[in-house]
């Protein structure tokens, strides 16, 4: 497997070019597989970039907060994530059969937990949130929650987010999401 490895600094390196091209001809990937690691690469990265962008606004909110400790309402990072991107709580894929979203979710939940360990120092607090299987599009109609009690319960957690929820998976009802 061959890679890129960008950056001089711990929290700056990029694996920038896997790719299914990129892996060892002896390695056979399954047909759901191919381009996988270039959309898990494409969307991760796209979401680190993005927070690249905004991290100099949420350090200037640090400095301007009278607050301490960590919470929402100071400044945070917040991830939707689903439980499908679980390891400890794999659901069936008889039930969740997208592999390539469980697994930029599963990248996310590592994104979150590496941004937690990079930005405590910073006072920012860094969470990913599972919103539950809600009746959209996406969940179908077949979902468990509405829209309205999954942003209720959302809100009602991140008033109450402090720092035992710093770089862990939480649902809308606030337990702990296994990684």
């Amino acid at each position: 497997m061959q890679g890129n490895w960008k950056g001089s600094r711990a929290g700056e390196f990029s694996f920038s070019t896997l790719t299914a091209e990129s892996y060892p001809s002896s390695v056979q990937l399954h047909p759901l597989n191919k381009g996988l690691s270039q959309f898990i690469s494409k969307d991760k990265r796209t979401q680190s970039v993005s927070l690249q962008a905004l991290l100099p606004l949420l350090k200037k909110a640090v400095q301007e907060s009278n607050q301490t400790g960590l919470s929402c309402s100071k400044v945070a990072i917040i991830n939707v994530s689903t439980i499908g991107g679980s390891i400890g709580n794999n659901p069936s894929m008889a039930t969740f059969p997208v592999i390539s979203y469980r697994c930029t979710k599963t990248a996310l939940n590592m994104l979150t937990r590496c941004q937690s360990v990079t930005h405590k120092q910073g006072r920012i607090l860094c969470i990913a949130q599972h919103p539950g299987w809600v009746k959209t599009e996406q969940g179908t109609a077949k979902a468990e929650l509405t829209v309205e009690d999954s942003v209720q319960g959302i809100l009602k957690v991140l008033s109450t987010c402090s720092e035992k929820h710093h770089g862990i998976v939480v649902n809308w009802t606030e337990r702990t999401v296994p990684w």
